[in-house]
């Protein structure tokens, strides 16, 4: 029965984990003056039991604001397909009789690149029954790292009080995190943006770049901002040697120091992977592991309505956001983060850093 339990509770958490492309072609709706919950939901021929699902951030059908952002949902004819370890978008779409990039359009993806307990939607070919798409083949073998892989949730389950994929959801808060910067593009624009709306916010920092930006870094600590790790070198922790995670995070919080004075105490794994040993040299530096339950999947979006998408269908009190302010094509972060910001607000939502929605503290004590 213990077994059971273990595996029911890492169930559970790996949803929250890995919320990904949920089968629907959503629709982003701005809110219009006069309009109602049970207005929208007639002209799109659905619910406003269905728009309450994709939109859990909203608690009251009957509190709705001019100009907020609203989820519509659609299903997408097809086969769903839950993306496997080892799994590529090339390999499914092998297996499924369509193109890959027939395969990522039909999902909404800029990039090639999928993830474990995402759901992709198969679209119906011609070669498969009718009203059916077509099957996917059979699932690549894992090589031995796949097969031995860590995940969040078995932490999760092995470090309670030091993993975190969320917060409490008894406070009407969510933190709102940066992965990947600095860099002098993306992250002050997101910092202007933050700043005309008076949030505050986490990044998670690669400790190689802080050095080549210590402007940026220096902005976004003296604006109140968190400043927290993501490593040296943006490398996958789950497979790295105990001396090589020791460098990676001791190298890190020497950047931090020589250019703020601050010590984190918060760290985000690159690619959300982490071993227990990983895990154990955290916690022996007292420093506390967060992740996400909301993953606006930016990095991988077309448009802003998209990064909307995504975000908001797994937004509920307590969430921690996952966005980017360092990448190759951020322009949708930047544009679709005033309608996230205004749509929160505007249900009531206070916007925190993750120290304040965890309530710990965001840098070490200095010793006299």
């Amino acid at each position: 029965m213990r077994f059971v339990a273990k595996i029911l509770a890492a169930a559970v958490f790996f949803v929250f984990l890995f919320p990904a492309v949920h089968a629907y072609a959503d629709q982003v709706h701005r809110v219009k003056p006069g309009e109602t919950l049970e207005s929208i939901a007639a002209e799109n021929n659905t619910s406003v039991e269905k728009i309450m699902a994709r939109n859990p951030f909203m608690e009251d059908p009957l509190f709705l604001v001019p100009y907020q952002i609203v989820i519509i949902p659609e299903e997408k004819p097809g086969l769903k397909h839950s993306v496997a370890p080892g799994e590529t978008l090339d390999s499914i779409a092998a297996g499924s009789g369509v193109s890959p990039e027939v395969l990522a359009a039909y999902n909404g993806l800029e990039k090639s690149r999928v993830f474990p307990g995402q759901v992709l939607v198969i679209p119906p070919v011609s070669t498969g029954p009718a009203g059916e798409g077509a099957k996917a083949g059979p699932k690549p073998a894992e090589s031995p790292k796949q097969a031995h892989r860590y995940n969040i949730p078995e932490l999760r389950s092995m470090f309670p009080d030091w993993l975190f994929l969320s917060g409490a959801r008894e406070q009407k808060a969510v933190a709102l995190t940066f992965d990947d910067g600095p860099d002098d593009f993306y992250t002050p624009r997101i910092l202007d943006i933050l700043g005309q709306q008076g949030v505050r916010a986490t990044f998670f920092l690669v400790g190689s770049r802080i050095e080549g930006y210590p402007q940026v870094v220096r902005r976004l600590v003296a604006e109140g901002h968190q400043a927290a790790g993501h490593g040296w070198t943006h490398t996958n922790f789950r497979l790295r040697t105990a001396g090589e995670v020791a460098e990676q995070l001791d190298n890190t919080a020497s950047a931090f120091k020589s250019l703020t004075g601050l010590d984190p105490l918060f760290f985000r794994p690159p690619y959300g992977e982490l071993s227990p040993e990983s895990m154990n040299q955290l916690i022996d530096r007292g420093i506390t592991t967060v992740t996400w339950n909301s993953d606006s999947q930016d990095w991988n979006s077309t448009s802003a309505d998209r990064v909307l998408a995504n975000t908001l269908v797994d937004t509920r009190p307590g969430s921690i956001i996952l966005m980017h302010s360092t990448g190759a094509k951020l322009n949708v972060t930047v544009s679709a983060l005033p309608d996230l910001i205004y749509t929160l607000k505007a249900q009531g939502y206070k916007l925190v850093t993750v120290a304040e929605l965890l309530d710990r503290p965001a840098y070490r004590k200095e010793t006299s």
